[in-house]
């Protein structure tokens, strides 16, 4: 980035210096971003960080949520199972009755 003194010259530079007193000036050349637009980029990134992070807590609940699913499945499979079982012992035991 070109200093401003070489931009204006030694007079001007050494002129617009004594009206300005403490003041400072940049040379903008396009490698500069205002702290407004930073901010509002550090802003936008903050809340998709938030966003993923509350989308990350949903997958661990409905995952946790799925597991539990299928332990139900599972435990109402054996349960069908073993109902199934216990039904044909029991006409197993009728038929035997009423054959004696």
């Amino acid at each position: 980035m070109k200093h401003l003194k070489e931009i204006l010259g030694q007079k001007l530079y050494d002129q617009l210096k004594e009206k300005l007193g403490n003041k400072k000036l940049i040379v903008n050349d396009q490698s500069f971003v205002p702290r407004t637009r930073l901010n509002k980029v550090i802003k936008e990134r903050n809340t998709y960080k938030n966003q993923i992070e509350t989308m990350k807590e949903a997958l661990k609940k409905a995952q946790t949520g799925l597991a539990l699913d299928e332990e139900y499945m599972m435990d109402l499979l054996d349960i069908h199972h073993l109902s199934g079982e216990i039904i044909q012992r029991k006409m197993k035991q009728r038929r035997m009755s009423k054959e004696r």
